[in-house]
This record gives structure tokens, sequence and C-alpha cells, in this order.
């Protein structure tokens, strides 16, 4: 691996690391939302997820990229992209439940909202502030 390539790694990583186990607590069992889960925070996300015991559902818009998060550890892939209505899916996967946390980095803050738990926690590391009243 280059250089420039592998000197990304730290900085995905402790960004993961720290939404994902300090911030939003993850614990054995929960069940995470992760979109664009084939991305370098995505990737790094889904990982650390997966050695919390977590249960990974990830989201992208291209087949590669779901087969790439399922490689590297997401325990389902779904297609957000071309209308879907992946939230549907996420509900009857989980019992109508829900997922225990959404990591949000793609701006489907409404989508999103619809299959997550109640009284759980949703993490949009999008840069400038954005205000949402549920």
């Amino acid at each position: 691996m280059e250089f420039q390539a592998s000197a990304s790694l730290g900085a995905t990583a402790l960004v993961s690391y720290d939404t994902v186990a300090v911030r939003e607590d993850l614990r054995r069992g929960e069940i995470v939302l992760m979109h664009a889960a084939a991305g370098g925070l995505g990737l790094m996300s889904v990982q650390i997820a997966k050695a919390f015991e977590a249960r990974v559902i990830a989201t992208a818009p291209i087949k590669e990229k779901l087969e790439v998060a399922r490689k590297f550890g997401a325990y389902e892939c779904l297609d957000n992209f071309g209308g879907q209505e992946w939230w549907k899916t996420i509900l009857e996967q989980t019992g109508g439940k829900g997922v225990d946390l959404v990591f949000d980095s793609v701006g489907l803050v409404d989508l999103s909202l619809k299959c997550l738990s109640h009284e759980r926690r949703v993490y949009w590391p999008l840069g400038s502030r954005a205000e949402k009243e549920i």
C-alpha cells in the first residue's frame, strides 16, 4: 500500500472508533444501519461495529459497493438508491423493531428515522449544523 493511501487509515479509524464506540456507546447485539458502508468511514465503522458484535445493515447505491461492505462484515446489504423502500425491508428484518443506531453520512435523514427504534441514536457526521425536530 502506498504511503498516501495508508495515511488515511488513521483518520478513518479514529473517527469511526470515536463515533461507534465512544460517542454512541455501541453495545453487543445492537443493530446498526450504516449508510455509505463502502466508503472510508463506512468500511471502518462496519468493521468496528462487527468487532463489538453488533449486527450491521449496510446501504450503498450500487451492487459492487454492497459486495465490498459484505466482505468487510456487514450482515445485510441493501440498495438505498433508485426509489427502493429499503427502510421497509429493515423493519421487516427486525420484526418491526428497527435499528438501534444509524450512521448517516449521506443525508438520508427522513428515511432513516422511519426505521429507527424508539429512543435510539442517530449520528450524522455532516460538517455543518443541521436541525431536525423529531
